[in-house]
């Protein structure tokens, strides 16, 4: 079985998908014209370019949506067990372990989380205290900032200031925002 790399797939996809080779020969692009040299892929090619395609967007969609997803169960379940709102932060008693129910734990820290929706509550003051590690993130578990000795507070902890998406209003002095 002949196998193209994704590449080529996504540049022939509008070729190999418009099923009329005289309107494809028109409008191929010249990576197409490179590969192919005039030797069209037949249908059963032209399929299994199109499961190729399908199986990488599949593949994409999985590991672009699965941190988003581990981060709304922690939420879910935190929220059942402790409460809702900005002010409610669960701290763990002790070291996590294999059995501790969050995705890819480390062992030799100490961890705490809140679930923060800037959206409902507006800008929220966060005050770290020295020597913290941490950071916050969205719900794709991008870090938005880095707290400790990454972070802008160098290890000496501070006052955060968090905005909500598009926020217009006054940004005041003091703190890392």
């Amino acid at each position: 079985m002949k196998t193209l790399n994704t590449m080529i797939a996504i540049l022939c996809v509008t070729t190999v998908l418009g099923g009329n080779q005289a309107q494809a020969q028109e409008t191929e692009s010249p990576a197409v014209r490179l590969h192919y040299n005039g030797n069209w892929p037949s249908d059963k090619e032209a399929q299994e370019l199109r499961d190729e395609l399908y199986y990488n967007m599949a593949i994409q969609a999985y590991m672009t949506m699965l941190p988003a997803l581990n981060t709304i169960g922690m939420r879910d379940g935190a929220q059942k067990e402790f409460g809702e709102g900005y002010n409610v932060v669960a701290m763990w008693k002790g070291r996590m372990g294999a059995k501790t129910w969050v995705p890819t734990p480390n062992a030799d820290i100490m961890y705490c989380m809140s679930f923060l929706d800037l959206k409902e509550t507006g800008p929220l003051v966060v005050t770290a205290p020295g020597g913290v590690i941490g950071m916050f993130t969205d719900f794709f578990q991008r870090t938005i900032v880095d707290v400790g000795n990454v972070g802008p507070d160098r290890g000496r902890g501070g006052l955060f200031l968090l905005l909500p998406p598009n926020y217009n209003g006054p940004v005041p002095d003091g703190y890392y925002t």
